[in-house]
């Protein structure tokens, strides 16, 4: 895998994904699980209406905390944690393609 961010010292999480996103390699369309997830929620919940913020605005905002809570422990267990490890595993996969 050949790295496609730079990253410099003492860069956080936040900035990192700032510049992924900039880059266009973090896109809302890269996460597969999450859309499928969101097609259920609406099928189950009847409703058409979705969410004005997009997944990698939203991304941006959590991540860090999520990382904070996993690398330092956290006391609470989420019932959706599976689908925060889906949405890490498809940005690793944009980030990261596959070589062909």
């Amino acid at each position: 895998m050949k790295l496609r961010l730079k990253p410099k010292k003492d860069r956080g999480l936040r900035s990192l994904l700032e510049d992924a996103i900039k880059q266009g390699l973090l896109v809302d369309a890269g996460f597969k699980r999450w859309i499928e997830h969101q097609k259920a929620f609406r099928r189950i919940h009847y409703t058409e209406t979705a969410s004005a913020q997009s997944l990698v605005a939203t991304l941006l905002d959590v991540a860090p905390s999520m990382r904070n809570a996993v690398a330092h422990g956290n006391r609470i267990l989420h019932d959706e944690g599976f689908l925060h490890l889906d949405i890490v595993c498809d940005a690793i996969d944009q980030i990261f393609p596959e070589q062909k």
